[in-house]
């Protein structure tokens, strides 16, 4: 029985070592550690007092003294009464607790070595131990200083070039307009050709007006009715366009015409021969068409060509706008095809016009046979100011007579204003009527006449010259029947050869076509005003003056 108030403690020697591990590896061999005698009390208990028969030396263990405890508080003294347990009495040693004997373990039986589960585990190479050389440390590292070394620029990253694609191509030169060939205009008529001179007139030529130009006056009362012997003959009944009546005329016939002289008298010079069907032999007949776009493709149109050849063979000239053609040849081939029955019609063209890309092209059709031209009279409008956007053309007429003096004589101005710039084309246009009444001192007929996009209302300065008037007026020029675009322009009291007749060819009806058929042919109708073959001075009984 171990003493009171000591505890057995067991031997390290009875300890049992630990059981073999079964990875084929060496058992390892216990540890046997010895206890040092500590000196805790007085009383000291020993390996023999506690296992008499151990074999091993007796090794002094440790020696556990009464610890004195502090006296238990009256309250905890009850509790401790209720539970059964006696409080422990202050001095009172600790009891000994009941030593337990622990059993035995029989010695482990040696297990045969186990096969490794995973052979490639046993077959990695040991890695061999890394050795790190020791560095070396300077003696005198205050001393190693690195030498200053010029502080190194990074080269900026050149731009990447730029690809090829992103420069723009260079222009075509196909994109530019060609310029104008010196083979464009027709070449002039040969001198022996020529009619002879259109005579110079006897009387001085009035200066023209300083200052804004008058008003016109008001026109002159029209009858509604008028004798049949103060009439010319009325066209033919093959005629396709209809005469305007006279009381629809703008203005009226002088006196001294020979609308308003009676019949001629027999030694009256002769006029012109008929030279196609539906011309009359007592007057020529003028007109003003505008062929839309008049180019190649219109050109490739049997149909379309068939109705503007019929056209033009219904008058002694032609003024034709919006000539639209890259080639030089689109006019005399339309020429050609007119002169197709037999006829003898001449042109005569003027330059490529125009701020823009799409230039445009003036030309004149007149019989031969019945109008002669001046080709020295050829050319175009001065532009000061670049007031047009097509500086119109000019060129100075001739009825064939016999004798040639006796014939009209007069200049026409082709014109086509800019739908956009109309008031300011207009108006300047107004300035080239007065300037071309004293271009030549042996002329002062001047027949304004074209597309000007504006009717009388909007005719501007026009109005303001004085005894100024216009042939068409109070029905519509174009295709689709709703403006008047186009007209004749020329002073009533200077130009008394009109013989107020005039008229629109209306496409659809002449040719008996729809509508849109007729625009194929062109946006806008023919405008047309009859004039006298013979000069006015002359009837009046005037000398021509000798050349």
């Amino acid at each position: 029985m171990p003493q009171s108030g000591v505890v057995p403690l067991a031997s390290s020697a009875s300890l049992p070592g630990p059981a073999p591990v079964a990875s084929g590896l060496p058992p390892l061999r216990p540890i046997t550690m010895p206890m040092l005698p500590h000196t805790i009390g007085p009383e000291r208990v020993t390996a023999a007092q506690h296992d008499p028969g151990a074999s091993a030396p007796q090794v002094p263990l440790a020696t556990i003294r009464s610890i004195p405890l502090p006296p238990v508080e009256p309250s905890r003294r009850a509790g401790l009464a209720a539970l059964g347990l006696a409080p422990i009495q202050p001095g009172q040693p600790l009891r000994s607790l009941p030593v337990v004997e622990q059993p035995r373990l029989p010695p482990a039986t040696p297990q045969p070595p186990v096969a490794a589960a995973a052979p490639a585990v046993a077959s990695l190479p040991v890695p061999r131990p890394i050795s790190y050389a020791p560095v070396p440390i300077p003696a005198q590292p205050s001393l190693m200083r690195p030498a200053p070394s010029a502080p190194q620029v990074a080269a900026a990253p050149l731009p990447p070039p730029l690809p090829v694609a992103t420069v723009p191509p260079p222009l075509p030169v196909a994109t530019l307009p060609p310029p104008l060939p010196v083979a464009t205009l027709p070449p002039p008529l040969p001198v022996a050709t020529l009619p002879p001179p259109l005579p110079v007139a006897s009387q001085p030529v009035a200066p023209l007006p300083v200052g804004p130009l008058p008003v016109a006056a008001a026109p002159l009362p029209v009858p509604a009715t008028a004798p049949a012997a103060a009439l010319p003959p009325a066209l033919p009944s093959s005629a396709p366009m209809a005469a305007a009546p006279m009381a629809a005329a703008p203005m009226a016939a002088a006196a001294g015409s020979p609308t308003s002289a009676g019949p001629l008298a027999p030694a009256a010079p002769a006029g012109p021969a008929a030279s196609g069907p539906g011309k009359p032999t007592d007057s020529i007949m003028i007109a003003s068409f505008n062929i839309q776009v008049f180019g190649e493709s219109k050109l490739a149109k049997p149909q379309v060509v068939d109705v503007l050849t019929k056209v033009v063979r219904q008058f002694d000239i032609v003024a034709v706008q919006e000539v639209r053609a890259k080639s030089d040849s689109v006019v005399p081939t339309f020429v050609s095809k007119i002169n197709a029955d037999g006829s003898r019609y001449q042109f005569v063209i003027g330059p490529r016009l125009g701020r823009t890309v799409s230039k445009e092209q003036y030309t004149f059709i007149y019989d031969s046979n019945r109008i002669e031209l001046d080709p020295s009279s050829v050319g175009t409008l001065p532009n000061p100011g670049d007031k047009f956007h097509r500086p119109p053309l000019r060129a100075r007429f001739r009825v064939r007579t016999n004798p040639p003096e006796a014939g009209f004589s007069f200049w026409l101005v082709d014109i086509h204003t800019d739908p956009d710039e109309v008031p300011q084309e207009v108006d300047a246009l107004a300035d080239a009527f007065v300037s071309m009444r004293s271009f030549r001192p042996d002329e002062d007929d001047v027949i304004v006449l074209g597309d000007l996009n504006a009717g009388p209302p909007q005719f501007g300065r026009i109005k303001q010259i004085p005894g100024i008037g216009w042939a068409v007026s109070g029905v519509t020029t174009n295709t689709r029947r709703s403006k008047t675009y186009d007209n004749l322009i020329f002073d009533r009291t200077v130009t008394t050869e009109y013989t107020g007749r005039w008229g629109v060819l209306d496409l659809q009806d002449t040719f008996h076509i729809p509508l849109d058929k007729a625009l194929e042919v062109s946006d806008h109708n023919p405008v047309w005003a009859a004039f006298s073959p013979w000069e006015a001075r002359q009837m009046a009984g005037q000398t021509a003056p000798p050349r």
